[in-house]
């Protein structure tokens, strides 16, 4: 169960968004600037980008749900405030 609840939250469809953006970037990057694409740096990017961007997205959800949590609940995560 926590591993579909992780996914739901890393919102897979952002994810793709942004591979998609990633790759046709630096497509057009190798045609017009750089070097050639080759293939190894076309899955680092799609593996890097995708794990970054789920990575960013449940950091951003679990920090938002501790301050919630501090704001309204007087949760144990609480940090104190001098």
């Amino acid at each position: 169960m926590v591993l579909k609840e992780i996914f739901e939250v890393s919102k897979p469809r952002i994810i793709i968004l942004l591979v998609i953006t990633a790759v046709t970037s630096m497509y057009a990057g190798s045609k017009f600037v750089g070097p050639d694409l080759n293939y190894i740096d076309l899955m680092h990017i799609i593996i890097a980008g995708s794990l970054a961007s789920a990575g960013s997205t449940n950091w951003r959800k679990f920090s938002f749900g501790i301050w919630v949590g501090c704001k309204y609940f007087g949760s144990s995560l609480c940090l104190p405030v001098n």
